[in-house]
């Protein structure tokens, strides 16, 4: 069952960028938050933890891509992004990205793919 967000965190106004996504409880380093965008073969696309996630030089969080298999006669080449965090986030910490270093809002046909980190 798809779940836009995690019951631990929320979109509320931030003060880098219109909405940003919050924790409501403290997250350990390395905690797979969830899905953030996938990547079709043809287009990526965010999903609402994906969407919400604002820039910063010191960033909370990384995206960790994983590949999925194709099915049975569809050679598409998908991924999907996933929210990691970095560090352990307090309770009511905003999380952020560094989108120069992640480049999870970069063309993904490109080099985006061929890191093992992104």
């Amino acid at each position: 069952m798809y779940i836009p967000l995690p019951s631990f965190l929320t979109i509320k106004q931030s003060p880098i960028h219109g909405l940003g996504l919050y924790t409501n409880s403290e997250i350990k380093s390395g905690t797979r938050l969830g899905r953030s965008h996938f990547y079709t073969g043809i287009e990526l696309i965010r999903t609402p933890l994906g969407g919400f996630v604002n820039h910063s030089d010191n960033p909370n969080v990384r995206v960790s891509k994983e590949r999925k298999a194709p099915v049975s006669g569809d050679e598409t080449n998908t991924h999907t992004l996933f929210l990691v965090t970095m560090c352990d986030i307090q309770a009511g910490e905003e999380l952020v990205a560094n989108y120069m270093n992640d480049q999870y809002v970069s063309n993904p046909s490109n080099e985006i793919y061929n890191h093992e980190h992104i």
